[in-house]
């Protein structure tokens, strides 16, 4: 249940449950909840990521949800790029959960002023 959670804080959240968990299931027990999550070939899967037409799938997935975006800045490391359902581009970064824009928006066209 995602419980209303940013994508950020639903990362967070899994994360904190496997390191909670992992010392306390056997090694048997982690084997079994990882077969239990059906996922039939984990390296097919990431190969079809790496595609134009999985990444598009994927975009396609995402819209769908409503949501905004978030992706990594190729321009700068430290800031995050998010892109809302509108077509707006903004850079900044996360701050308590939060998304922070810093310096001009880049607008619809995602190009930086």
């Amino acid at each position: 249940m995602l419980a209303d959670r940013t994508p950020t804080a639903q990362i967070e959240h899994w994360a904190k449950l496997g390191i909670a968990l992992e010392p306390v299931l056997s090694g048997r027990t982690v084997s079994r909840v990882k077969q239990a999550a059906r996922i039939k070939d984990l390296d097919q899967i990431v190969a079809i990521s790496q595609t134009a037409a999985g990444q598009e799938r994927v975009r396609a997935l995402i819209q769908k949800q409503g949501g905004p975006v978030y992706e990594a800045d190729p321009e700068d490391p430290a800031l995050v790029v998010e892109r809302r359902p509108d077509g707006t581009v903004r850079r900044g970064r996360f701050e308590n959960r939060q998304f922070k824009p810093v310096g001009r928006k880049a607008g619809k066209s995602g190009a930086q002023p």
